[in-house]
């Protein structure tokens, strides 16, 4: 049970301002995480999520906060579904994290994969940030028609009442 006190140092460190140390933390705890819990456990989701939003915020550093935002997945689709809200979100934060990678070829694909899935439950707010991003991405290379589409759709969802 060591990752409960590897927590605890993450969050003790998060709140001493110590961004060092609190990824450090959470990182050793991912690791028991996955010995006590499996990769699909809540926990495993939990600390994958907070390392890749650290990565992300914290440092800018899109190439880390990919990686375990993407580990983060077969945790999400098993607790939550792959056509969960949830699993769009992360989706959506997976887009933006390979376009800042400029890998707006793999960006794309991956947004109108969950665009194009009908049976997908994702919030209005969630699908018009998918779009929002595909415009985003369409615009970096230059597909002003296509961005203009994506644009359009974003705000279609933004405006519609929930």
């Amino acid at each position: 049970d060591h990752h409960h006190y590897y927590l605890s140092l993450a969050v003790q460190y998060f709140s001493l301002n110590d961004r060092n140390n609190h990824l450090r933390y959470y990182i050793k705890a991912l690791d028991d995480i996955e010995i006590d819990f499996g990769k699909e456990s809540m926990e495993y989701l939990d600390a994958c999520i907070q390392i890749s939003t650290g990565y992300s915020h914290t440092y800018s550093d899109s190439q880390k906060a990919l990686v375990y935002a993407e580990m983060a997945m077969p945790a999400i689709e098993k607790n939550y579904g792959k056509d969960s809200d949830y699993c769009g979100g992360v989706i959506q934060n997976i887009i933006n994290l390979n376009r800042n990678l400029g890998r707006v070829e793999e960006a794309i694909r991956i947004g109108l994969e969950r665009v194009n899935n009908k049976n997908n439950n994702d919030s209005k707010k969630t699908k018009g940030g998918t779009y929002n991003q595909l415009a985003l991405c369409f615009n970096d290379i230059h597909d002003y028609a296509n961005a203009e589409l994506y644009y359009q759709n974003a705000l279609k969802y933004k405006f519609e009442k929930h």
